[in-house]
């Protein structure tokens, strides 16, 4: 125990020549973070204000900017755009009233949203993301984010993100990841995957797909999603500063994970784990805010950043302290891969200590998948009388390697966790992972089972009921019954 605890003094800032020479460990200290930062970045900007009724002289000045791109020959629209950029907020309340109005065409529309981008301010910018979320016409959708892109400004990156988890037409989303990546985020690519899967390789969605990715400098979709999920410091998009507005847009989110309203907290952490590393500063400051609501959920979307996230891990360490926030901080350090979180989470799992914190070290532990937790988790997986920390002890030493030993206890679980009120889904997701791991070295049975586990995943994009998501459980617990026996003949 010697060199873990001097592990953790490192980790918690204090001097690692020599152990008796250690500082006495941070403490950690909530405060008002998130209303000063508000405050603060609302005051350096100048408010965009009310966009007001457009005059008869705009309104006829817009549709004939409008009628004239729509008319002009090849080559000469940029005319417009040029007029629409000279004009500039001018202009925006017109096209905004356009947008909305349910008696415009379609046509029309899609090429006010065009004019609109080529106003190049942060008002037109506004007016293109509620078209965004508010406009039932898929093209002009496709239209208003494709162009967002192009107008560079930062802070639309979290509304294009919340877009990619409610929109549901497959025309839209390639332009919302193609707009993320050209302001620096790929949180987009993943769902262009899927997309271009659906459309085939000749398709507009493939097409877009390849450009993002050969502009990144990446030869293929798969090494820039691990790029990006990695926070790979060497890849292209890891140096882009970001602006005060979208720093608002941040905390502003922050903020929402205030709201009572579960559907908006769950928004916010979904569009704050899709941002990039350049955000990880402000939520590092928002875990030290006094409201404990703020600190868990930051926590919760920091771990699910991945190592993205891994500038957080210094202070995630300290957050053990917080008795509120110390299971949120061990799962997260598991999830982000930060270096010198095993000596805290070691730590953490000690018998006396909080049993929820306990459970999330276990858990962090197992993301971690390091081999030196094997003895402590060897010993936690005993621990008859806490049931909840023994399955995930056990499911952590799967994730270690250890799956030929504990792969049919883990599947027992999974079998009875009906009756024990144990979570079977994360027994089942340590024993694919083995699985997987297997199939990687080519074993021919592994590679029949991989494919049929997961030949029983739901539908992409199509949530499924609950009924069969108990069957679909069901069939797979059945599948390693018969399968698992077979694998464990030869061992690991």
């Amino acid at each position: 125990m010697r060199n873990v605890a001097l592990l953790l003094a490192c980790a918690l800032g204090a001097s690692c020549v020599e152990e008796t020479e250690q500082s006495a460990p941070t403490p950690f200290t909530t405060k008002s973070v998130l209303t000063p930062a508000l405050l603060k970045l609302e005051s350096a900007l100048e408010a965009m204000g009310s966009l007001g009724e457009p005059s008869l002289e705009d309104l006829e000045l817009g549709q004939g900017l409008i009628d004239f791109l729509q008319t002009a020959p090849p080559g000469m629209g940029d005319a417009a755009f040029e007029d629409a950029q000279a004009q500039g907020n001018v202009l925006v309340p017109v096209y905004a009233q356009l947008l909305a109005s349910p008696d415009a065409s379609v046509a029309d529309k899609a090429a006010a949203a065009r004019l609109t981008a080529a106003i190049a301010t942060p008002a037109a910018a506004q007016v293109l993301l509620e078209q965004l979320e508010q406009n039932t016409a898929p093209s002009v959708r496709a239209t208003c984010a494709w162009k967002l892109g192009d107008m560079g400004f930062d802070f639309v990156i979290p509304s294009l993100i919340k877009r990619l988890k409610y929109e549901k037409d497959s025309s839209v989303t390639p332009w919302l990841g193609s707009s993320l990546a050209k302001l620096g985020n790929y949180a987009g690519v993943a769902y262009m995957v899927t997309v271009a899967g659906w459309g085939g390789p000749g398709s507009e969605a493939a097409a877009e797909l390849y450009r993002v990715v050969t502009a990144a400098g990446f030869e293929d979709s798969s090494s820039l999603i691990q790029a990006w999920e990695s926070g790979d410091p060497s890849a292209p998009f890891a140096s882009q500063e970001r602006s005060t507005r979208y720093q608002l847009k941040v905390w502003q989110l922050v903020q929402d994970l205030t709201d009572f309203q579960l559907r908006g907290v769950d928004d916010s952490r979904f569009i704050l784990s899709k941002l990039a590393k350049q955000a990880v500063p402000l939520l590092t400051e928002a875990l030290y805010d006094e409201n404990s609501y703020v600190r868990f959920h930051v926590a919760q979307a920091l771990g699910r950043m991945g190592p993205r996230a891994r500038g957080a891990g210094a202070t995630l360490v300290l957050g053990l302290k917080d008795n509120l926030l110390a299971p949120y901080a061990a799962e997260a350090l598991g999830s982000i891969d930060y270096p010198l979180a095993m000596a805290a989470l070691l730590e953490a799992t000690e018998a006396g200590r909080d049993p929820g914190l306990r459970l999330a070290a276990v858990r962090g532990l197992a993301i971690l998948a390091d081999s030196a937790s094997v003895p402590r988790l060897l010993e936690l997986a005993k621990e008859d009388d806490f049931p909840e920390l023994a399955q995930s002890a056990a499911e952590g030493l799967i994730y270690c390697g250890q799956g030929a030993a504990f792969a049919m206890r883990v599947l027992q679980v999974a079998q009875t966790a009906t009756q024990t009120g144990l979570d079977a889904d994360t027994s089942l997701n340590a024993l694919s992972h083995w699985v997987d791991n297997r199939a990687g070295t080519g074993e021919p049975l592994a590679l029949e089972i991989q494919e049929a586990y997961h030949a029983l995943a739901p539908e992409p994009g199509i949530p499924p009921t609950r009924e069969e998501d108990r069957a679909r459980r069901q069939a797979r617990i059945e599948l390693l019954e018969a399968a698992l026996p077979k694998l464990l003949v030869d061992g690991e």
